[in-house]
């Protein structure tokens, strides 16, 4: 009789299923309350720079960083729509539930064999 060693791997969650779809209201939440604030902030930057007429290289320095800040901002606003908001949050879904909480277990074992 000889003992042949075998192994195999299984997968093993680890860790809980968690669903955290319910992040999708949050992330869209943060994102209107971002897109709010940024809106205020560019109608104190309009009264300063439009309706009171402030002129000065200083001025003119923080108007061009502020107009290409602003440009980013609406690209990235238009991004991150509602549906691309529910993408992210399926895919942190689908990472936190199956690449993160599975893991390959490897079992090693001998089978008898009988001559």
């Amino acid at each position: 009789m000889s003992d042949d060693e075998k192994t195999i791997h299984v997968p093993v969650r680890i860790v809980d299923f968690e669903d955290v779809r319910y992040k999708e209201r949050q992330l869209i939440n943060a994102m209107d309350n971002i897109r709010e604030t940024e809106n205020d902030f560019a109608k104190l930057f309009h009264n300063l720079f439009v309706v009171q007429n402030e002129k000065g290289m200083v001025i003119d320095a923080i108007r061009e960083a502020f107009l290409e800040y602003e440009s980013k901002n609406v690209t990235l606003y238009a991004h991150m729509t509602q549906e691309r908001c529910g993408e992210i949050v399926r895919n942190l879904n689908f990472q936190v539930n199956n690449k993160l909480t599975v893991q390959d277990m490897e079992i090693v074992y001998k089978e008898k064999k009988t001559s």
